[in-house]
């Protein structure tokens, strides 16, 4: 995604982008894909979403927001066999 850095001495990405001739610096983050965060809000608040966008940078914000809902959503296992055997023996004793 364009916008983003890594700072080897730092350890560190930054994240910078450009609206209207001016250069806004957004921070440094512990990790890329908070760097990603920070310049897609940022776009999105600047209206620069509407600006072309390489082909890289749209699959690079589509699987952003995959992976912003991966974080917000429990994960939901199915029950063991363990506890399928558990819960017939259950009704099955009642």
């Amino acid at each position: 995604m364009t916008g983003i850095t890594y700072e080897k001495s730092r350890n560190r990405y930054r994240a910078r982008i450009t609206h209207e001739g001016s250069l806004i610096d957004l921070g440094r983050f512990d990790t890329e894909l908070k760097a990603k965060r920070a310049v897609s809000k940022k776009r999105k608040e600047l209206a620069l979403w509407f600006k072309p966008m390489t082909a890289e940078e749209l699959v690079s914000d589509f699987r952003l927001g995959f992976e912003e809902e991966k974080v917000k959503q429990p994960r939901i296992t199915k029950p063991s066999l363990f506890d399928k055997l558990s819960l017939w023996l259950k009704q099955r004793n009642s």
